[in-house]
């Protein structure tokens, strides 16, 4: 895969579609904001993410295409919080497989330091990313 800009404007498209930080995670705001970003997640979206307060996009960290079809794109929001975002593109269409937060006990790591060992994050379960 040479050009990824694509994936990287799909992006910024989906998070403009993102629900506002202002909303209230409530039942009422939710199924909205599944209606509104509908057009940009695929069907395995798990739809528990868009509470997650992503604040717009300031740039990319580190973008890693994982096939033909799809990439990871590391990127930090305009409060340099980093998140973790899968899209894959079928035909001429692009869909977000996922957007995690960096784990805050690991820092994406997925590793833990207890007492000289290493051991698997219990937060995110050793993804790095999210909550397990």
């Amino acid at each position: 895969m040479s050009d990824v800009s694509p994936y990287v404007w799909f992006l910024k498209q989906a998070l403009k579609h993102w629900p506002s930080v202002k909303e209230e995670a409530s039942d009422k705001n939710f199924d909205k904001n599944v209606k509104n970003i509908s057009g940009f997640i695929s069907k395995n979206f798990d739809p528990a993410e868009l509470v997650v307060a992503i604040k717009g996009f300031k740039c990319v960290v580190e973008i890693t295409p994982t096939d033909d079809n799809s990439v990871v794109i590391i990127f930090l929001d305009k409060e340099d919080c980093p998140y973790k975002a899968i899209i894959n593109r079928n035909s001429d269409r692009f869909f977000l497989e996922s957007i995690k937060f960096e784990c805050p006990a690991c820092f994406g790591d997925g590793v833990l330091e207890e007492r000289n060992k290493n051991i698997e994050c219990y937060i995110c379960g050793g993804a790095g990313w999210g909550v397990a």
